[in-house]
């Protein structure tokens, strides 16, 4: 099983990359904003990879952060959802931007990617929305969920119990504003909470950080 191939960039396709180590040339299917992320051909790379075997054959997809391979792998966990598709879905959406729209139930963002309608973005909510929310409270992340937003450094419990209803309260003006349940969470997220805050007070800075 290969994990991960550290060599030399030797070229890239339209969705791969060829990557050389000891004289061997390794083909490894991208997400296509990560190919852009590359360096010149003959430079050095990490790149993370899932070793995927099926009928005989044998394909590589590679990331360029460990924590994508993971996610990557939990897609694979969906009925209907192959190695294309979430590799496509990669490309699209980035490991965050991704978790968020898991997390936030958020199909119209996951709806966005070609060829994953609605139907397969409910299936990838429901069938892994429950690893993605252990995944990001493992990776030590705000899990964007209206029962655990709030800060990442904790109080008291009524503090936090404050905070999550000042910001689930901005979150649902959001939504009515016509944002995103991912957008809206990213927004209010980002908003360095003090105590005493009311949930006008988190809108208007969320609004802040969207139109930034």
């Amino acid at each position: 099983m290969i994990v991960y191939l550290h060599g030399k960039l030797a070229y890239t396709t339209q969705d791969s990359a060829i990557i050389e180590c000891a004289g061997v040339g390794y083909e490894v299917y991208m997400p296509a904003r990560e190919l852009g992320e590359l360096p010149d051909s003959g430079k050095e790379v990490l790149i993370f990879t899932s070793h995927q075997m099926k009928e005989g054959s044998e394909e590589l997809y590679g990331f360029l952060e460990k924590s994508e391979v993971g996610l990557f792998n939990l897609l694979l966990n969906v009925p209907s959802v192959g190695p294309k598709s979430a590799i496509s879905i990669m490309s699209v959406l980035d490991e965050n931007a991704l978790k968020f729209a898991i997390l936030a139930r958020d199909t119209a963002t996951l709806s966005k990617v070609p060829g994953v309608g609605k139907k397969t973005s409910e299936k990838i909510i429901i069938e892994i929305g429950s690893k993605v929310e252990k995944m990001a409270a493992d990776e030590n992340i705000s899990v964007f969920t209206s029962a655990a937003l709030g800060s990442k450094k904790k109080g008291s419990k009524n503090e936090d119990s404050a905070e999550r209803k000042v910001k689930e309260e901005a979150v649902e003006a959001l939504a009515a504003l016509g944002y995103t349940s991912t957008d809206a969470l990213k927004a209010v997220n980002a908003v360095e909470y003090k105590e005493g805050m009311d949930s006008g007070e988190i809108l208007s800075c969320a609004l802040k950080n969207l139109a930034d």
